[in-house]
C-alpha cells in the first residue's frame, strides 16, 4: 500500500468511526466490587442473569489478578499501583493497629484523578459500599477522593438489620440507619447518585459487600435459590442472588438515563472464596494464598459500542484499572502508577500487557510471582498455568532454570516495596 492510498484509507475510516468516538470519549465509570467470590463468572451454579449478561456483552478477562485480601486488592485497585509499594500487605488483625490502619492521605486514587481533571472534564465521584480502607477520619473515603457516598467503614456488615453499632452506616461522613437490606441498600443508593449526575461525568464505586460472610438474606432471594443447589450451599447462594439483583439494579437505572453507550461498567471480584457455598473454579485454596483460587478473580469490562464482547486470557491486574479509565477520559496517566492502560488489549484482545505480576513479602521465600505461563511460589513450587491452572503438578525440581529465572525476575519488582504500614 503506497502512502497515498494508506492516508486515503485512514481519512475515509476516520469519517466512518468518528462519530462513534465522539460518543464514547471521557465516559461515565461504573465499578461495581464483589467481596470474597472469587471463582469465575457465572461459575457458582447459581442463575445470575444480570452479571452473565453484563459478561456476554463485553470483555472477560479469565486470568484478572488481585490481592488474597480485602484491604490490600482495594488499596490496589483505588491506587493503580502495586499495594506493597505503599506499605499495604494485610488486613488489620489487631486492636492495636487499628489506629494505624488506612491508606495514607499521600496516596492518590482513581477518585482524585478523576475528580480533579480540569472545568467540565472532572467527575462526580461516589462510593457506595464497604470502604475496608481506614476507619480514622483522615482515612474517610471522602479524605480521598470521594465526594460523596452511603458507606460502612469496615468489614462483616450485617446483610439485614439491625445496623451493626460498631461499623455503623454512614451517608457523606454522618452515621445514618439503615432499615433496607445492605446489598439493595447500595446499590439503591448507587443508582440514585447515577440519576443525580446522569448530566456530568460520574465515577461510581461499588464495594458490595456480598459475598463476604456472614450470609444472610431475604426470604423472597431464598425462594429464588434453585432446588438443585446443595443444602450447604443455599445460604451463599441467596446472597449471591442479592448481589445479582444489585447489578441489574444499578444496570438498569443506566439504561434508564440513556447512558448505557456513555457508561464503562466493570463488574469484579477483590479475592479468591472462602465460606461455606463459594465455588473457586477448579483452582487451587481460595482467599488468604497466592495460589491461583486466592488471587484470580472474575473480571469484566462492558463498554456498548466501544468494545465489542470478547475473552481475552493475557494475565492482567486490577491496579490496571486506574489507567483504564484516564485513558478513557482522555486523561494524562501519572508515570508511578504500576496498572496499564486495558483498552487496547480489550479492543483487540492481543497483546501482553504485563511481563510479571508479583505478590507476597519482600523476601524471596515470602511471595510468588507469574511470567506468562510460569508461576513461582516461595521459590519451591513452580507450575505450568496454561496446562496445569490447578497447580497440581510441581515442577519445580524438573526446571531448576525456570526457577532460577522467576526468582531473577522477582527481585527488581520487590526491590520498592515499602516496610508495612501496620
Amino acid at each position: 500500500m503506497t502512502q497515498l492510498v494508506a492516508r486515503a484509507w485512514l481519512a475515509a475510516w476516520m469519517l466512518l468511526i468518528g462519530p462513534a468516538l465522539a460518543i464514547a470519549a471521557s465516559p461515565n465509570v461504573v465499578v461495581i466490587l464483589a467481596d470474597d467470590l472469587g471463582g469465575t463468572v457465572g461459575g457458582q451454579g447459581v442463575p445470575t442473569p444480570n452479571i452473565s449478561a453484563l459478561a456476554a456483552g463485553g470483555v472477560t478477562f479469565t486470568a484478572a489478578y488481585a490481592s488474597p485480601l480485602c484491604t490490600p486488592s482495594r488499596a490496589k485497585l483505588l491506587s493503580g499501583r502495586q499495594e506493597q509499594e505503599i506499605g499495604v500487605y494485610q488486613n488489620i488483625t489487631t486492636p492495636e493497629q487499628k489506629a494505624k490502619f488506612g491508606l495514607p492521605a499521600s496516596v492518590r486514587t482513581v477518585a482524585d484523578a478523576l475528580g480533579d481533571l480540569p472545568g467540565d472534564r472532572s467527575y462526580a465521584t461516589g462510593i457506595f459500599g464497604k470502604w475496608h480502607l481506614g476507619e480514622l477520619s483522615q482515612f474517610s473515603p471522602l479524605a480521598q477522593g470521594f465526594d460523596e457516598g452511603h458507606y460502612v467503614l469496615a468489614s462483616n456488615v450485617p446483610y439485614l438489620p439491625p445496623n451493626d453499632p460498631d461499623n455503623p452506616f454512614y451517608r457523606n461522613g454522618v452515621k445514618v440507619t439503615e432499615t433496607r437490606p445492605t446489598t439493595a441498600a447500595f446499590a439503591a443508593e448507587a443508582a440514585g447518585f447515577i440519576h443525580r449526575h446522569r448530566a456530568k461525568r460520574f465515577f461510581a464505586y461499588v464495594p458490595l459487600s456480598a459475598t463476604h460472610t456472614p450470609y444472610a438474606c431475604t426470604a423472597d432471594q431464598m425462594a429464588r435459590v434453585p432446588a438443585s443447589v446443595a443444602s450447604k450451599r443455599r445460604l451463599f447462594a441467596c446472597v449471591l442472588i442479592g448481589l445479582d439483583d444489585a447489578v441489574g439494579a444499578i444496570i438498569k437505572q443506566i439504561r434508564s438515563d440513556g447512558l448505557e453507550r456513555k457508561t464503562i461498567v466493570v463488574f469484579l471480584g477483590d479475592n479468591g472464596c472462602v465460606g461455606s457455598g463459594c465455588l473457586d473454579g477448579g483452582l487451587r485454596a481460595g482467599k488468604g494464598t497466592q495460589y491461583e483460587g486466592g488471587v484470580r478473580v472474575p473480571f469484566v469490562l462492558s463498554w456498548p459500542d466501544t468494545l465489542s464482547p470478547r475473552t481475552v486470557a493475557a494475565p492482567i491486574s486490577t491496579a490496571d484499572l486506574f489507567p483504564t479509565f484516564l485513558a478513557a477520559a482522555e486523561a494524562k496517566i501519572p508515570a508511578d502508577l504500576d496498572g496499564v492502560n486495558l483498552l487496547p488489549l480489550a479492543r483487540t484482545g492481543a497483546g501482553t500487557p504485563h511481563e510479571c505480576l508479583a505478590w507476597g513479602r519482600k523476601p524471596l521465600g515470602g511471595g510468588a510471582i507469574r511470567c506468562g505461563d510460569w508461576k513461582l511460589l516461595w521459590g519451591t513450587e513452580l507450575y505450568n498455568l496454561k496446562n496445569d491452572p490447578r497447580e497440581t503438578e510441581n515442577l519445580a525440581a524438573a526446571k531448576p532454570a525456570k526457577v532460577a529465572e522467576l526468582k531473577a525476575k522477582r527481585l527488581p519488582i520487590v526491590a520498592s516495596w515499602k516496610p508495612a504500614l501496620w
